[in-house]
């Protein structure tokens, strides 16, 4: 007999938009549900058509704040972390945290009050499953309020047009260069505390804007540069 395995859906419901269907993962008693770029149904969740959030920057943001809140979940010493002043060696001390304490499961992630037109959500605690890995995907407590907080953010966030004139590039940025036959932008930077040249490689999933991930390497090539 082939093994039976039964799933539970959740159907998202706006008016006049069809359903977004997705199936929670319940870890410590709380239900999560991923959110993707590449996702229709959460594409038509957020504007009502299957590509309309193209260029919104607001799941690439998520990414970043929970990288920060999942290291400082797993750290005892999250104030000696910071006063190290070299980022680089910082996060060499929040990857041996995670080796040593481990990483918690579920992290808090507090976010800032939203406004899109006239709709208005005040600042907003929101569950994330943990992660440090740039590209997994968000997974977040499937309510209520997490869903309006992430419509409300993800058409806030969405990407400025390019003017016709181009600015002129700054170091930062000609120190990130598009690698094609890695799907990765590789930003590089100079240690102060060494004189050594770092690099890391920031690899573009099927969901990502590329504009964004670029933006990110670019900050992170200002970390130390700044």
């Amino acid at each position: 007999m082939q093994h039976i395995v039964f799933k539970k859906m959740v159907h998202i419901q706006v008016a006049g938009v069809k359903d977004w269907i997705v199936t929670p993962e319940t870890v410590d008693g709380i239900d999560f549900v991923e959110i993707q770029m590449k996702d229709s149904g959460f594409s038509r969740y957020v504007t009502g058509t299957t590509t309309g959030i193209r260029g919104m920057q607001f799941l690439n943001e998520l990414r970043v704040m929970r990288t920060t809140a999942s290291t400082a979940g797993c750290s005892p010493t999250t104030e000696a972390i910071a006063s190290i002043s070299s980022k680089y060696h910082q996060n060499m001390q929040k990857r041996r945290n995670i080796a040593e304490h481990g990483m918690p499961i579920v992290i808090d992630v507090h976010l800032p009050a939203v406004t899109h037109g006239e709709l208005h959500l005040p600042a907003h605690t929101m569950k994330l499953k943990a992660s440090i890995d740039q590209g997994a995907p968000i997974a977040v407590e499937l309510n209520e309020g997490n869903m309006q907080y992430l419509k409300l953010a993800m058409l806030a966030g969405v990407a400025k047009p390019s003017t016709n004139k181009p600015s002129e590039p700054t170091k930062s940025a000609s120190n990130v260069h598009w690698r094609a036959g890695r799907n990765a932008y590789v930003g590089c930077r100079s240690c102060s505390s060494t004189g050594k040249t770092m690099y890391k490689t920031f690899k573009v999933a099927a969901e990502d804007d590329k504009i964004s991930i670029r933006d990110i390497a670019v900050q992170w090539v200002q970390e130390v540069e700044g």
